[in-house]
């Protein structure tokens, strides 16, 4: 059906389009309300781009710092220990995540209020973590302290053992191996508490590692000691080839150096006259690693070495001692075969290196002061 309209609406409808100016295009963009009017990333400036991507850079530095710091507090701490922290740890942790996948997802042209609001959620996290990590911080510097305390005392140990070998260790008025199984005890003590420990727990230990120290430094301060001899020979001047048995020449020769321990022997009784003198006499022989004979298997030779050195040890020790005009009353010995090893400050060289055929010698002295 063909529609038609009255001639005069036809009219009105022309008079309507002469009488209404014509509308010019403009450049303004009508947005719905609540819709961004940011300029498109393209239209970003450089100095812009730069500013965002260091924000964010920031804010995700922040998101590491903090989501380390989780990690490291439920690596040592159990999961009822976990449960029992005032700060819910994991919620924190997901929270984190989410806003750690937020800031990928904003691009490269993130809302500068996007940002601010995420770093203020960031910052807000962060506080409620302060206590738990400042907890954990002043725990892992406790526990470091005491580990180094620990290692001071085991080094301290180890000097009174150079100076006391054998028999001597023993006549020290505090038992050093009790001290070094007590030192052991805490330290195992300390290894089963560094996942999870109580300031309580730590204090413990540190008493106890206390009172270690003031029985070493007991010990230390119950004897004088003082080194006076330490000298070296070459067993060539000692020993004749392959023999075990101190030389003429040898004999002459160690008999000189045991004059000289009387010496130190007679001035350690004029300037302690009321002390009753322990003599260490410490022999180490050494050895080279030339065989015995062509084909010679190796460990047949080291053993033989071994044996040799061992039996050159023993034979100037005993010589030095017999001519000691005035021994002491006591002599401790620490005669050694030290086979093939390295002496002190040699360096691999040739199999028959002369100067790892060497006997070293060295006297310390040393007496338990009046308690």
């Amino acid at each position: 059906m063909k529609t038609t309209y009255p001639t005069h609406t036809l009219l009105l409808c022309f008079i309507t389009l002469l009488l209404v100016p014509a509308c010019k295009p403009t450049a303004s963009i009508i947005t719905e309300p609540g819709l961004s009017t940011r300029p498109h990333v393209s239209q970003l400036s450089a100095e812009e781009l730069a500013r965002i991507a260091k924000e964010k850079e920031n804010i995700q530095k922040q998101i590491d710092k903090l989501l380390a710091g989780i990690q490291k507090v439920k690596n040592r701490t159990s999961g009822e220990a976990l449960e029992r922290l005032k700060v819910p740890v994991d919620l924190i942790e997901k929270s984190i995540l989410k806003e750690e996948d937020l800031l990928k997802a904003f691009g490269e042209d993130p809302d500068n209020d996007d940002l601010a609001a995420m770093n203020e959620r960031i910052t807000a996290q962060g506080k409620r973590l302060e206590g738990v990590l400042a907890q954990y911080a002043a725990l892992d510097k406790s526990i470091q302290h005491l580990n180094n305390k620990i290692s001071k005392l085991q080094k301290d140990i180890e000097d009174i053992r150079i100076k006391h070998p054998g028999s001597a260790l023993e006549e020290l008025i505090v038992p050093i191996k009790n001290l070094e199984q007590s030192i052991e005890t805490q330290k195992e003590m300390l290894l089963t508490l560094e996942k999870d420990p109580t300031e309580e727990e730590l204090k413990e230990v540190l008493d106890k590692l206390d009172q270690i120290d003031l029985q070493l430094d007991k010990a230390r301060k119950s004897y004088r000691y003082t080194k006076d001899l330490d000298i070296q020979f070459k067993a060539g001047t000692l020993f004749e080839s392959g023999q075990t048995v101190l030389s003429e020449k040898g004999k002459k020769q160690m008999a000189v150096v045991a004059k000289d321990i009387q010496k130190s022997i007679d001035r350690y009784h004029k300037k302690f006259p009321n002390d009753t003198l322990h003599l260490v006499l410490q022999v180490q022989g050494y050895a080279d690693e030339q065989p015995f004979y062509e084909g010679q298997p190796a460990e047949e030779r080291k053993k033989q070495n071994l044996e040799i050195s061992q039996k050159r040890a023993e034979a100037l020790g005993e010589f030095v001692i017999t001519q000691i005009s005035e021994p002491p009353a006591m002599i401790d010995k620490d005669f050694k075969g030290m086979g093939e090893a390295l002496p002190k400050g040699a360096v691999p060289g040739p199999e028959d290196d002369p100067n790892r055929r060497i006997c070293t010698l060295s006297i310390s002295m040393l007496s338990a002061l009046t308690q």
